[in-house]
């Protein structure tokens, strides 16, 4: 779900920004806009959200964990997120 031409999700919600921060976030969001149609940004945007933002965060092999207790323990790295 987007914003409208408001701000708002549906009839509730919104951005509430002190009005000095509106200029700021305007031009942050012209940037992605621009940047949203690239490839290689949305390539490496996936990456950053696969490995540090907790989509699909990866398991890691706790290998020597594993091999004294001899049974096969992975990690979730949240700390990461």
């Amino acid at each position: 779900m987007y914003p409208n031409e408001k701000g708002y999700y549906g009839r509730y919600g919104g951005r509430f920004v002190p009005e000095t921060l509106i200029p700021a976030l305007e031009k942050i969001e012209r940037a992605y806009q621009q940047l949203a149609v690239d490839p290689e940004f949305q390539e490496e945007m996936d990456y950053y959200l696969k490995n540090y933002v907790g989509r699909e965060s990866p398991l890691y092999l706790c290998q020597r964990l594993s091999q004294e207790l001899e049974v096969r323990i992975y990690l979730k790295r949240e700390g990461c997120c």
